[in-house]
């Protein structure tokens, strides 16, 4: 037996006793206690039970202890790279392999790590959405300060716009601008009730002469007041609702989690701190040809995607913050995005042929080239855009 297989055959033997520690638990999470990559997305459920409870020790010791795992086994996975990738390459899938195969994770186990995640950005929102709408009821000019003021204009200018066209056409949306007025109005009335009623009594005091002309310089003031304060209320109120949708656009991708597994080709620009990955996917042409022979339209698509990682950056793992930019086009148009975050992956480098690699498993010397790897991880974002490049609208943010 060569000593590949007998390191193989011992790694067997170890995973069988994780697994069997773990399978009870998995039991009861729903987790597949096979494969180390369900059991960590699935164990975040659990966390999200203890969030709801006041054992807040218990939960700060869970957290520390999932992303030490998480830490160790990356470790290991980054330490035995070159037999890891000969190992999920390999024509006999072993007991090991399929246990720290990222591919074999669930479907459910993602979901509910991203539950998990945007549960911790909901809370985020919980306090920057009433502390900032706080502002703006003060202060408007003072809440915007805290954002790109060129930004936030634009942002007003494209919402006095939507108000504007809604008018225009009569849109039914458009009509509780005028009942708030209305609203605000009668509010207005409600709250200096002792003013109106002072201004009741000077009605009764105006001579005749002025109510034979129907108080009409008096009744005019008082209308003027009465609409100068509604305006007053409203303006305040819509000042509220731009920063609080403002506020919203601009914390829309900052906080989100993603994970994915991509193959391609990566390099280490500066050796340990600045790495550069770039891939190439083509659409299958088989979709295609049964969307025809389904009498369907047929859909082809080609994408190309380029990522920059700045941090702690090996050939078997990137950590750190990372920049990522690409472009795809299909039959109904092209669009390009560009996304910020901080990110950790494994990089397992890809012998065997593949169509991600379509020119071999290394371009330019063996050891400052372009290898190519799966590379697989997870990212909190900060900053993200999506671009469409034939009608030039973005949402960046």
């Amino acid at each position: 037996m060569e000593k590949a297989e007998v390191a193989n055959a011992s790694m067997d033997a170890l995973v069988e006793q994780i697994q069997k520690a773990w399978k009870p638990i998995c039991h009861k999470l729903g987790c597949d206690h096979d494969n180390f990559w369900d059991i960590h997305f699935m164990s975040h459920l659990q966390t999200m039970v203890l969030s709801e409870t006041d054992a807040a020790k218990t939960l700060r010791g869970e957290v520390r202890k999932r992303l030490r795992l998480e830490r160790r086994v990356k470790s290991f996975m980054v330490e035995h790279a070159q037999r890891f990738a000969s190992m999920l390459q390999s024509q006999t899938y072993s007991r090991a392999g399929r246990f720290f195969d990222y591919n074999q994770k669930s479907k459910s186990g993602v979901e509910t790590w991203k539950r998990y995640g945007q549960k911790g950005k909901d809370a985020m929102m919980e306090f920057v959405m009433p502390y900032t709408t706080g502002l703006a009821q003060l202060n408007e000019t003072r809440a915007t300060l805290l954002f790109d003021q060129v930004e936030y204009r634009k942002f007003q200018e494209e919402e006095d716009q939507i108000e504007r066209a809604r008018w225009k056409r009569g849109d039914p949306e458009a009509a509780p601008v005028a009942e708030a007025l209305q609203l605000a109005r009668e509010s207005s009335m409600e709250k200096h009730g002792d003013t109106l009623e002072e201004g009741e009594d000077l009605i009764t005091d105006v001579d005749d002469e002025e109510v034979a002309r129907g108080g009409k310089g008096f009744f005019k003031k008082v209308k003027k007041a009465v609409k100068k304060a509604a305006k007053k209320v409203v303006s305040k109120a819509k000042a509220v609702v731009k920063v609080a949708k403002f506020v919203l656009t601009l914390f829309a991708c900052i906080g989100d989690v993603f994970e994915f597994v991509t193959t391609g080709y990566a390099k280490d620009i500066v050796p340990g701190n600045i790495a550069f990955g770039a891939g190439v996917t083509v659409g299958d042409m088989a979709t295609g040809l049964v969307n025809l022979m389904n009498g369907k339209a047929p859909v082809t698509w080609i994408s190309i995607d380029m990522g920059f990682a700045v941090g702690v950056t090996y050939k078997a793992a990137w950590a750190g913050f990372g920049v990522g930019v690409g472009a795809s086009c299909s039959a109904a148009g092209c669009a390009a995005y560009v996304s910020v975050g901080v990110l950790g992956t494994v990089n397992l480098p890809m012998y065997a042929p593949n169509i991600f690699c379509p020119f071999g498993p290394v371009i330019g010397d063996p050891v400052t080239g372009f290898q190519c790897s799966q590379v697989f991880g997870g990212s909190i974002s900060a900053f993200c855009c999506n671009f469409n490049m034939l009608t030039g609208k973005n949402d960046c943010r």
